[in-house]
Formats: C-alpha cells, structure tokens, sequence
C-alpha cells in the first residue's frame, strides 16, 4: 500500500462514521471532522460517495 491509498481510506472511514454519527447531517459531519460543509461535499464527490 501506498500513502495516497492509505489516506484515502482513512477518510472514506472518518466521512462515513461521522455521516452515521449525525445520521446522514451534512453539517453536523463537517463539524465533527473540522471541515466546512462544501469541502465535504467535494470529498464525497472526489471519492465518490453518497452523503
């Protein structure tokens, strides 16, 4: 494994625990992960996952 992969899953985890955490609550989850709401927007599009 390589870091890129490895921090990419890292990231696919920490989105969906704190998309579940809040229960699918955009902002909520931004806040638990100390980003804004549009930066997790573009991580779940750059990843390509379902907020």
């Amino acid at each position: 494994m390589n870091l890129k992969a490895v921090r990419e899953m890292a990231d696919r985890r920490a989105i969906r625990r704190a998309i579940a955490r809040t229960d699918g609550n955009i902002s909520g989850a931004a806040k638990i992960l100390g980003i804004s709401r549009p930066t997790l927007y573009d991580l779940l599009k750059h990843y390509q996952m379902q907020g």
